[in-house]
């Protein structure tokens, strides 16, 4: 697990309203993950708007499998990790045009 930077970021109106919107289990594995999760942004320097696209998703997936998935914590992270690679890595091959 990402040693927790205890950072506040523009992240806590991501898992904020995440964890509003989740309940049982998965509120509590949000909160548990919630610094781990935002190190992960922030080391791979993931905007806010892309963050809450790839949180959800993950936590979408998550949900879906939720009984198959024997270690949901290390599950959570790693997906979660590997799509802010991936996110990275497609917003640096992206030609820039300079029309913003």
């Amino acid at each position: 697990m990402l040693p927790t930077t205890c950072l506040k970021g523009d992240y806590d109106a991501i898992f904020d309203s995440n964890e509003a919107r989740t309940v049982g289990p998965l509120s509590t594995l949000l909160r548990e993950l919630r610094l781990s999760m935002e190190d992960l942004f922030l080391l791979h320097k993931v905007p806010p708007t892309v963050a809450e696209r790839l949180l959800r998703e993950t936590l979408q997936a998550l949900a879906w499998k939720w009984e198959a998935v024997r270690n949901r914590q290390a599950w959570l992270l790693a997906i979660l990790e590997r799509k802010c690679a991936t996110s990275e890595e497609a917003a640096e091959q992206q030609p820039w045009d300079g029309l913003g």
